[in-house]
Parts: structure tokens; C-alpha cells; sequence
């Protein structure tokens, strides 16, 4: 019996060491939770709300977070020649790169039309270090018109489209251009006239040496 005042005095220690641990733990969960905060403030401009995710972007290895460069878009019309099967230069919008700026071609468009019965290939050439790489656009038959042409007058044609995201570069001082080529032309004399093809060619201008 004597004994007992002793059990209950350790008890009551035991019990006061708890509470005291248990008041250093939701201190420093208070303090984690604040520093939590301010990571998401210094890092990612704000709180982190449900559903989000925030990225710290390290400068060896930088995670991309939009498009870079400045948009880029041309249109340029081929004309085919009364007679001839292929579009010569003299009758393209060569694309020509500015200076000190690189050209990423991100989507390229295409529409044309030549005499009923004909059919085409269309082409972007780009033109680099004295080579000429040639990107073929696939194109889908749409049907057949009616135009007025200024080289026979109302003329039945098929009209062709095509469309397509690329992935395509052009160097400074070099140039982009939009070629294509028809069967028969006037060879076969049921399929005289002359054609067209519209290009639109999109894309982003980046700094010279700037890794996409």
C-alpha cells in the first residue's frame, strides 16, 4: 500500500512527457505546413489548389511551359503554266528566312485545281546548304468544278486538298518552297489548260541556334 502514491506520481510524468511530445509534433507540423506555403508562392506564383500540379523548373534541364518564338504565317499560290507540267519558279512566292532566325513549319495546307482528269503532287522544298529536301503532301480528291479561266473559258476541274502538322526546319538565309507537279499537262489533248495550287504554310520563327 505504501507504494501506491509512487505508482501514480510516475503515471502522472508519464503523462505530462506525452503532452508535451504531443505539443512539440503539432508545432512542427504547424511549422511544415507554412513552409509548405511559401514554396508554393516562391515557385509556383501562387497556392496550390486540388487538381494541380506545380513544376519547379531548373535551369539545366528547364520543363518547357509554352511556345516559344514568334507565330509565323505565308501563303503563296503555283501556278501551272499553260502547256507545262511542272510550276517554275518564276511563278512561286519563294519563302525566304530573315536573317539571324530559324523556321519550325508546324502545319502545312494545300488546294488546287487543274483540268478534269489530271492529277497532282504537291511539294514543300526546303532548300538547305545547296540541298533541296522535299516534303510530299498527301492530297484528297474533292470533285469537280466549274471555272472561268483566262486560258479556255469555263473549264470542268478537279479540285485536290491536303493538310497535314509537320515538323520541318529552315536555316537563316535559306528558303522554304512550295512546288508541285501535274500529269499530261497539254500533252494529251483531252486534257488541255493550265492549274493552280495555294499553299499555307504555319509555323514558329525562333532565334538562330535556338534547340526547339
Amino acid at each position: 500500500m505504501t507504494q501506491r502514491p509512487d505508482r501514480d506520481l510516475n503515471f502522472r510524468l508519464e503523462v505530462a512527457d506525452l503532452e508535451r511530445t504531443m505539443s512539440r509534433t503539432r508545432t512542427q507540423i504547424v511549422w511544415l505546413g507554412a513552409l509548405w506555403t511559401l514554396v508554393a508562392f516562391v515557385f509556383g506564383g501562387g497556392c496550390v489548389r486540388p487538381g494541380e500540379v506545380t513544376v519547379v523548373n531548373g535551369v539545366d534541364a528547364p520543363v518547357p511551359t509554352r511556345a516559344r518564338g514568334t507565330p509565323f504565317h505565308d501563303f503563296s499560290t503555283v501556278s501551272f503554266p499553260v502547256g507545262q507540267q511542272l510550276t517554275p519558279a518564276t511563278y512561286i512566292n519563294e519563302i525566304i528566312i530573315p536573317e539571324g532566325k530559324r523556321l519550325v513549319i508546324e502545319y502545312v495546307s494545300a488546294r488546287g485545281c487543274i483540268p478534269k482528269g489530271q492529277h497532282m503532287i504537291a511539294t514543300l522544298i526546303v532548300r538547305h546548304d545547296g540541298k533541296q529536301l522535299g516534303h510530299l503532301l498527301p492530297l484528297h480528291f474533292q470533285g469537280t468544278y466549274p471555272f472561268n479561266t483566262n486560258w479556255g473559258g469555263d473549264q470542268a476541274m478537279d479540285c485536290f486538298t491536303a493538310g497535314e502538322a509537320t515538323r520541318l526546319y529552315a536555316e537563316s538565309g535559306h528558303s522554304v518552297l512550295p512546288s508541285a507537279q501535274r500529269t499530261d499537262g497539254d500533252a494529251s489533248p483531252q486534257t488541255p489548260g493550265g492549274g493552280f495550287i495555294s499553299f499555307i504554310v504555319s509555323g514558329r520563327l525562333l532565334p538562330e541556334g535556338e534547340i526547339d
